[in-house]
């Protein structure tokens, strides 16, 4: 049987809705949206505002029919955050939509400057973490757990690198 720490039970049921299921909203994609806004403005790369305005639409839009949102910490959290309903789970992507191209393929790599801690303290309580070459990519889950989440970010590094 899993057990788990008060703490942790009680970040997961942030997760939940009323009947303990998970009804999660992505909207921390930044690539996908790039290349159609920038085709649709006529320019080469979508201006800031636009993706942040979609973010904010989704948020405020969908948020309801949420029990958590997975926001990026980019465009949606710093501009979207205060259409989130406290009552709703937040989930945040610890990892940058930037990749490492070399020879072996293509590898995830974590946002500059951003971390499980600082997610922590801003009020996150789940972390995202993709990570992978082309020939995998993994998700992540977890609920904030300073020790476990620092962890998992080091030995999802660890994994990804040996698979070169």
């Amino acid at each position: 049987m899993l057990k788990l720490s008060p703490g942790k039970l009680w970040g997961m049921r942030r997760l939940a809705d009323a009947n303990g299921r998970w009804k999660m909203i992505a909207i921390d994609q930044r690539t996908p949206l790039m290349g159609p806004v920038a085709q649709k403005r006529g320019v080469k790369e979508a201006p800031f505002k636009d993706l942040s305005d979609i973010k904010i639409s989704v948020i405020k839009h969908l948020s309801p029919y949420s029990s958590a949102m997975l926001l990026d910490p980019n465009y949606a959290y710093p501009y979207g955050v205060h259409e989130l309903s406290p009552a709703k789970g937040l989930i945040l992507a610890v990892e940058d939509h930037v990749t490492d191209e070399n020879a072996g393929g293509r590898k995830s790599k974590l946002i500059p400057d951003w971390s499980v801690e600082k997610i922590s303290k801003i009020g996150g309580d789940a972390v995202k973490l993709l990570f992978g070459t082309d020939q995998m990519h993994i998700i992540l889950l977890t609920s904030i757990s300073k020790d476990w989440s620092n962890k998992l970010v080091m030995n999802a590094e660890n994994m990804t690198k040996s698979c070169y």
